[in-house]
């Protein structure tokens, strides 16, 4: 029975996922229709692939699974050019009392400036990697 961390890719979307049970099986409820998680679903549907990322050894318990797939989601989630669509990230560690903090929502401000400026402003934001939102 292999279990362990895999993934879902479609070009440079990818879904990171773990089972406790074995990848066939997964996948299977992945290709469902009855499937819950559509967009998973949706990935396979349109021709994702689905791969193993890493294989636990036969005594590894589901905490450790977790936790490599843990690490898996966070690498994706640093990659600018993939577009991770867990919906649930980092994973809980059972029998750990660390609180995963939601993502805050960014606030924006506006700033009002001469319009003559506008192009070296906006220049001097990207030169100091300032986000701006238009």
């Amino acid at each position: 029975m292999k279990t362990g961390v895999y993934s879902i890719i479609l070009d440079k979307t990818i879904y990171i996922g773990s089972t406790n049970n074995n990848f066939r099986k997964r996948f299977i409820q992945h290709i469902s229709k009855k499937n819950p998680l559509k967009h998973t679903y949706n990935l396979l549907i349109k021709g994702g692939i689905f791969t193993t990322l890493w294989i636990a050894n036969d005594d590894t318990n589901e905490s450790e699974i977790r936790k490599k797939e843990n690490e898996y989601i966070k690498y994706y989630k640093n990659l600018s050019d993939w577009d991770l669509i867990n919906t649930r990230y980092p994973h809980k560690q059972k029998g750990k009392h660390n609180k995963i903090k939601p993502k805050q929502k960014i606030k924006y401000k506006n700033i009002k400036i001469n319009s003559n400026d506008y192009n070296s402003v906006i220049q001097l934001l990207k030169v100091n990697n300032i986000e701006t939102y238009n």
